[in-house]
Formats: C-alpha cells, sequence, structure tokens
C-alpha cells in the first residue's frame, strides 16, 4: 500500500524514518492494541502501544463508525465541488508531528484490514477513503467550510466557565465547558466517546492522557491527562478557512487539536516542567496553526508539583498571533468580571481582540458576579444556561472538570436526548485508566 506521508516532502519522509526507531515496524501492529468498553454507560477506547499501534487498534475496532462519520457526517459538511482540490492543499501545507501520521496511517491500515470484504468505498466523492480524509476529519476545529454556515459558526460555538483558590469552596481549579456544534440529535452528537491513551515508549515515555471526543478523531477538542491538567478548545472569532489558508507561501499549518495533544501528552524535562499553562502557551505559540481558538487551561491548585499562578488561563489564537488571557483580563472592557478567581470564556477573543459583544458571556459573567464560591454543581448549571439548541452550534457535549481531583462529569447525547437534558455521570481518573 502507498503510505500518505510518503507525498510529504522529502524533510517529513526523514523525520518519519527517524521515528521507526522509536514507533517500531509497522508490522508489529497487527497486534489489537486496544479495546472498547462501557463504563457507567460511556463508551470508552482504551489504547496503549506506539503511536501507528494504537491508530492500526482505532482504526480496526471503529471502522465502521469512523466510515459512517467520513460519509454521512464529514462530506455534508463540504462542498464537494472543491474537496479534491482543497484535499490536494492540504497534502501540501498541512504538516503534523511525525508520530501522528504513523497513528493515522495505523488507523487507515486498521480500517482497511476491519473492512476487508465491505471495503471503504465513498460513492459521494467516487473512490476509496485515503488516510487524507481522515487528517481532514481531523481539522475539527477549522469545520464547517460551507459560506452559508461561516457566519452563522464563527458567532455562537463553545462556552466554559473556572475558578480555583478562594473562588471554590476547597480550593481545588474546576471547569465546566459546552462543545457546540451540529444539529440536535445529529450524528455527531451521537458519536460522542471517551479515549483512553496510554502510551508506551522506549525513549521518553508520554503521560496518559483522556480524549473527549469521536471515532477517528485523534487530536485533543477536550482532554486532561494524568497529571489532571485539563485543556478544552473553542471555536474562535477570527477564524480563517482552509481555502483562504491554504495560499503558495512558505510554511505550512498545524491543526491546533494536533498542537495541543502534543503539549497535553508530552513529559517535559525542562525549567517549564512544573507550569503546564507556559509550556501549552510554548508548544502553541511556537507552532503555525490553522484556524483560530480560545483553549482553555486548567491545572492543579494544590500540587505540590505544579505551580501555575494563576492555575487556570485562556490561550487565544490564530494563524497569525498567539495571547494568553488570565483574570487580569477579566476587568478590562463590558461586561466586567469582578472576581480574580474566575474565568469565563466563549469563542470570542477578549485579549487578542478587542471585545465584541456576547450574550453567552453577558450571562455567564452576570452569574458568576453574583457568587463568592462556585462549585461544580453551579458550574455545570451556568453551562446548561448558555446551550445552544439548534444548528450549526448545538450542544453536543457538557462537561466538568475538577483538575486536583482529577474528577470529571460528562454529558453525551444518546440520541433520545441531548446533553443538556441529561444529568452529568461522574467519574474518577481511576474509573478509567486503573
Amino acid at each position: 500500500m502507498k503510505r500518505f506521508f510518503r507525498k510529504k516532502r522529502a524533510a517529513v519522509v526523514c523525520m518519519a524514518l527517524v521515528a521507526l526507531a522509536v514507533c517500531g515496524e509497522p508490522a508489529s501492529a497487527q497486534r489489537i492494541n486496544g479495546e472498547i468498553e462501557t463504563v457507567q454507560g460511556k463508551k470508552v477506547l482504551h489504547l496503549w502501544g506506539n503511536n501507528y499501534e494504537m491508530g492500526y487498534a482505532h482504526g480496526y475496532l471503529l471502522a465502521d463508525d469512523i466510515i459512517d462519520l467520513l460519509d454521512n457526517y464529514m462530506l455534508e459538511k463540504y462542498d464537494l465541488s472543491e474537496y479534491a482540490f482543497t484535499n490536494f492543499l492540504l497534502e501540501i501545507y498541512v504538516r503534523l508531528p511525525v508520530d501522528f501520521y504513523w497513528e493515522i496511517e495505523g488507523m487507515y491500515d486498521g480500517m482497511v484490514a476491519a473492512r476487508a470484504e465491505k471495503g471503504i468505498y465513498s460513492k459521494k466523492i467516487g473512490r476509496d477513503f485515503k488516510a487524507i480524509d481522515l487528517i481532514r476529519w481531523n481539522m475539527f476545529e477549522i469545520f464547517p467550510l460551507r459560506f452559508e454556515d461561516r457566519k452563522r459558526a464563527g458567532t455562537r460555538m463553545c462556552s466554559s466557565v473556572s475558578a480555583w483558590g478562594e473562588g471554590t469552596p476547597d480550593g481545588s481549579t474546576i471547569m465546566a465547558r459546552n462543545l457546540d456544534f451540529g444539529a440536535p440529535g445529529d450524528l455527531i452528537e451521537r458519536s460522542s466517546m471517551m479515549i483512553a491513551y496510554e502510551q508506551q515508549w522506549e525513549l521518553l515515555p508520554k503521560k496518559q492522557w483522556l480524549s473527549f471526543g469521536w471515532p477517528g478523531f485523534i487530536g485533543c477538542m477536550t482532554g486532561m491527562n494524568e497529571d489532571g491538567v485539563c485543556a478544552a478548545v473553542h471555536y474562535g472569532n477570527s477564524n480563517a478557512y482552509v481555502e483562504d489558508l491554504m495560499i503558495p507561501l512558505p510554511w505550512s499549518y498545524t491543526p491546533v487539536g494536533f498542537v495541543l495533544r502534543e503539549a497535553i501528552e508530552t513529559r517535559w524535562y525542562g525549567l517549564l516542567n512544573n507550569d503546564p499553562i507556559s509550556e501549552d502557551f510554548m508548544k502553541i505559540l511556537s507552532s503555525r496553526n490553522a484556524g483560530s481558538f480560545n483553549i482553555h487551561v486548567i491545572t492543579p491548585n494544590n500540587a505540590p508539583t505544579i505551580r501555575c499562578d494563576p492555575p487556570a488561563a485562556v490561550i487565544e489564537g490564530n494563524d497569525r498571533e498567539t495571547w494568553l488571557r488570565t483574570s487580569w483580563y477579566n476587568q478590562l472592557g463590558d461586561p466586567r468580571l469582578f472576581s480574580n478567581n474566575f474565568l469565563a470564556v466563549t469563542n470570542h477573543h477578549r485579549a487578542m481582540r478587542f471585545p465584541i459583544p456576547c450574550g453567552r458571556y453577558e450571562i455567564l459573567v452576570d452569574e458568576l458576579n453574583d457568587l463568592q464560591q462556585l462549585d461544580m454543581a453551579t458550574a455545570l448549571v451556568l453551562a446548561k444556561a448558555v446551550v445552544q439548541t439548534e444548528e450549526p452550534y448545538h450542544t453536543a457535549q457538557i462537561l466538568g472538570f475538577n483538575a486536583d481531583t482529577r474528577e470529571m462529569w460528562i454529558s453525551f447525547g444518546d440520541g433520545h436526548f441531548h446533553p443538556y437534558e441529561i444529568e452529568p455521570v461522574h467519574f474518577y481518573w481511576t474509573d478509567i485508566f486503573d
């Protein structure tokens, strides 16, 4: 089989060959290094091994679900008359860390193996799916591309609140977030799941982390690592779209979901090891990112090995610049959030750009200004106060996190009820990682 990454420039190919020394030969990935289980009614995909092995297991175990999402969700979001051309541009200009090329390649091989008889042909594009289609599915933060969705999608997608220190009853750092995308009861809402990564390396081992995503998605839209560090991506309001990004310039782009995953799973051995917010910010700052985003990051407040002051921040960025927003910005521009121990986030930039009116932000600030402390139950109520109920920004997931205790509260739609109609399920980290 002709491997996707061999189409890349010579420099990337060389990097991939070097990575073989760490990743192992692809043939070893014929083992299925993964399993699916249901924990408290929620689907969890467990993966272990190197990137190729995890990708192979992911593709093999969820091949039908991935094909369903590619054919009946992703392709519905694109103008198919431009699909082949923009795929050509993606092959030229999109660059992933080489580990993730291997994981995508493993996923593709696993899908082909699992669907040996059914095949992976798509009538909508008139060919078999390829690895580039998987990469395109993973560029979630620049969905959708159709013109009629652009103005709507850039205005009301995702929201979150966080609190810490004197702002919570026990001083721990908490966050509640809405992930807004798609239509009520659609395939993206019904496909939500957790993916648990236990990567095994001979050199430079990586951290265990948990992704709240979908079959075939290997980046990080919402995630927590073994230290309790959590990150949630919000679609930004200064977004450039893939057709605009892919122009003949002497640089390439990396989807922010991949950059954030690399930041959240990397074990740092330098001076920043006890400051995950600075680590994440520096990683994203040093990357050429596609799309626009507000990344809400929280870290434990009481952990002896992690010292972030404050332990919550927002990384605002697009393909041109990156800013770090802390609670210092809370009282700059209306509406003013008076507490220095709270943050409210929507998809509207507030540090990188002069804040523009946002009804959801105003609701969150008004509610927070009436509180001295925020507990998780109240944080989830605030999340429900600003849920979205129509496409293309319907609330598909509601999630809560306590960074200090590594607790999680999860509401996924099930096809009958939406996340805001379901009582969140409470998890501890040890419920997922024994």
